[in-house]
Protein backbone atom coordinates (compact mmCIF):
# COMPACT_ATOMS: atom_id res chain seq x y z
CA UNK A 1 0.00 0.00 0.00
CA UNK A 2 2.78 2.44 0.96
CA UNK A 3 4.69 1.54 -2.20
CA UNK A 4 1.62 2.31 -4.30
CA UNK A 5 1.25 5.71 -2.63
CA UNK A 6 4.91 6.53 -3.22
CA UNK A 7 4.65 5.47 -6.87
CA UNK A 8 1.54 7.63 -7.30
CA UNK A 9 3.31 10.62 -5.74
CA UNK A 10 6.33 10.17 -8.03
CA UNK A 11 4.14 9.89 -11.13
CA UNK A 12 2.15 12.97 -10.11
CA UNK A 13 5.36 14.89 -9.53
CA UNK A 14 6.70 13.85 -12.95
CA UNK A 15 3.45 14.86 -14.64
CA UNK A 16 3.54 18.27 -13.01
CA UNK A 17 7.16 18.97 -13.94
CA UNK A 18 6.83 17.82 -17.54
CA UNK A 19 3.61 19.76 -18.09
CA UNK A 20 5.29 22.97 -16.95
CA UNK A 21 7.75 22.69 -19.85
CA UNK A 22 5.03 23.55 -22.36
CA UNK A 23 4.16 27.21 -22.61
CA UNK A 24 0.65 28.39 -23.33
CA UNK A 25 1.72 29.63 -26.73
CA UNK A 26 3.26 26.26 -27.61
CA UNK A 27 0.08 24.56 -26.55
CA UNK A 28 -2.12 26.94 -28.55
CA UNK A 29 0.05 26.59 -31.64
CA UNK A 30 -0.09 22.81 -31.62
CA UNK A 31 -3.83 22.53 -31.04
CA UNK A 32 -5.91 21.91 -34.15
CA UNK A 33 -8.93 24.15 -34.58
CA UNK A 34 -11.85 22.23 -33.06
CA UNK A 35 -14.77 21.29 -35.25
CA UNK A 36 -18.21 22.74 -34.65
CA UNK A 37 -20.68 20.58 -32.77
CA UNK A 38 -22.10 17.86 -35.03
CA UNK A 39 -25.71 17.98 -36.19
CA UNK A 40 -28.12 15.36 -34.86
CA UNK A 41 -30.15 13.16 -37.19
CA UNK A 42 -33.09 15.57 -37.20
CA UNK A 43 -33.31 18.04 -40.12
CA UNK A 44 -33.22 21.15 -37.89
CA UNK A 45 -29.49 21.85 -38.18
CA UNK A 46 -26.97 22.99 -40.77
CA UNK A 47 -23.21 23.09 -40.44
CA UNK A 48 -20.23 23.76 -42.65
CA UNK A 49 -18.44 20.93 -40.83
CA UNK A 50 -21.11 18.38 -41.81
CA UNK A 51 -20.33 15.98 -44.66
CA UNK A 52 -22.09 16.68 -47.95
CA UNK A 53 -25.80 16.03 -47.54
CA UNK A 54 -28.86 17.62 -46.02
CA UNK A 55 -27.03 19.17 -43.04
CA UNK A 56 -24.19 20.67 -45.06
CA UNK A 57 -23.96 24.39 -45.71
CA UNK A 58 -20.91 25.96 -47.33
CA UNK A 59 -18.55 27.89 -45.06
CA UNK A 60 -18.28 31.64 -45.48
CA UNK A 61 -15.26 32.18 -47.76
CA UNK A 62 -13.32 35.26 -46.68
CA UNK A 63 -12.58 37.98 -49.21
CA UNK A 64 -9.63 40.08 -48.04
CA UNK A 65 -8.62 40.43 -44.41
CA UNK A 66 -9.86 37.76 -41.97
CA UNK A 67 -9.79 40.33 -39.14
CA UNK A 68 -12.05 42.70 -41.08
CA UNK A 69 -14.40 39.86 -42.06
CA UNK A 70 -14.63 38.72 -38.44
CA UNK A 71 -15.24 42.22 -37.08
CA UNK A 72 -17.95 42.77 -39.71
CA UNK A 73 -19.62 39.47 -38.81
CA UNK A 74 -19.65 40.34 -35.10
CA UNK A 75 -21.10 43.76 -35.90
CA UNK A 76 -23.84 42.28 -38.12
CA UNK A 77 -25.00 39.52 -35.75
CA UNK A 78 -25.00 41.85 -32.75
CA UNK A 79 -27.76 43.82 -34.52
CA UNK A 80 -29.98 40.80 -35.25
CA UNK A 81 -33.34 41.00 -33.44
CA UNK A 82 -34.00 38.55 -30.58
CA UNK A 83 -30.33 37.46 -30.69
CA UNK A 84 -27.93 37.33 -27.79
CA UNK A 85 -24.18 36.72 -27.94
CA UNK A 86 -23.64 34.15 -25.20
CA UNK A 87 -19.94 33.50 -25.73
CA UNK A 88 -17.32 35.48 -27.60
CA UNK A 89 -13.68 34.57 -28.09
CA UNK A 90 -10.92 35.81 -30.36
CA UNK A 91 -12.04 33.52 -33.17
CA UNK A 92 -15.31 31.94 -32.01
CA UNK A 93 -18.79 33.21 -31.27
CA UNK A 94 -21.89 31.50 -29.88
CA UNK A 95 -25.33 33.05 -30.26
CA UNK A 96 -28.87 32.30 -29.14
CA UNK A 97 -31.58 33.34 -31.60
CA UNK A 98 -35.22 33.31 -30.48
CA UNK A 99 -38.21 32.91 -32.74
CA UNK A 100 -40.63 35.83 -32.65
CA UNK A 101 -43.83 34.03 -31.69
CA UNK A 102 -43.06 30.91 -29.65
CA UNK A 103 -39.62 32.11 -28.48
CA UNK A 104 -37.92 28.83 -29.51
CA UNK A 105 -34.15 29.06 -29.14
CA UNK A 106 -31.73 28.23 -31.94
CA UNK A 107 -28.01 27.98 -31.27
CA UNK A 108 -25.58 29.52 -33.74
CA UNK A 109 -21.83 28.95 -33.70
CA UNK A 110 -19.37 30.76 -35.94
CA UNK A 111 -15.66 30.17 -35.97
CA UNK A 112 -12.93 32.13 -37.75
CA UNK A 113 -10.47 29.80 -39.48
CA UNK A 114 -8.12 32.42 -40.86
CA UNK A 115 -5.51 29.88 -41.98
CA UNK A 116 -8.18 28.22 -44.15
CA UNK A 117 -9.63 31.54 -45.33
CA UNK A 118 -13.12 30.69 -44.08
CA UNK A 119 -15.60 31.26 -41.31
CA UNK A 120 -17.20 27.98 -40.26
CA UNK A 121 -20.85 28.18 -39.26
CA UNK A 122 -23.48 26.02 -37.56
CA UNK A 123 -27.11 26.83 -36.78
CA UNK A 124 -29.40 24.38 -34.99
CA UNK A 125 -32.75 24.29 -33.22
CA UNK A 126 -32.68 23.21 -29.60
CA UNK A 127 -36.09 21.58 -29.67
CA UNK A 128 -38.36 19.93 -32.18
CA UNK A 129 -37.66 17.82 -35.19
CA UNK A 130 -37.92 20.21 -38.10
CA UNK A 131 -37.21 23.92 -38.38
CA UNK A 132 -38.90 24.52 -41.76
CA UNK A 133 -35.56 25.72 -43.17
CA UNK A 134 -35.08 28.53 -40.64
CA UNK A 135 -31.49 27.61 -39.76
CA UNK A 136 -30.36 27.33 -43.38
CA UNK A 137 -32.08 30.64 -44.15
CA UNK A 138 -30.30 32.28 -41.21
CA UNK A 139 -26.88 31.16 -42.48
CA UNK A 140 -27.65 32.26 -46.03
CA UNK A 141 -28.90 35.64 -44.76
CA UNK A 142 -25.62 36.07 -42.87
CA UNK A 143 -23.72 35.14 -46.03
CA UNK A 144 -25.72 37.72 -48.00
CA UNK A 145 -25.09 40.47 -45.43
CA UNK A 146 -21.36 39.76 -45.44
CA UNK A 147 -21.25 39.61 -49.25
CA UNK A 148 -22.92 43.04 -49.42
CA UNK A 149 -20.21 44.30 -47.02
CA UNK A 150 -17.58 42.86 -49.37
CA UNK A 151 -15.91 40.62 -46.78
CA UNK A 152 -16.97 37.16 -48.04
CA UNK A 153 -17.59 35.65 -51.48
Amino acid sequence: MTGTLILAAVLLSLAMTTSSCTTASDSARSKPIPKLLPCSDSPNCVSSDSPPGSHFVAPLVIEGSPKVAWATLVEKVSKWPRTEIVSEGKDALSLECRSSFFRFVDDVQVQLRASEGVIAVRSASRVGYTDFGVNRSRVEELRSELQKAGVVR
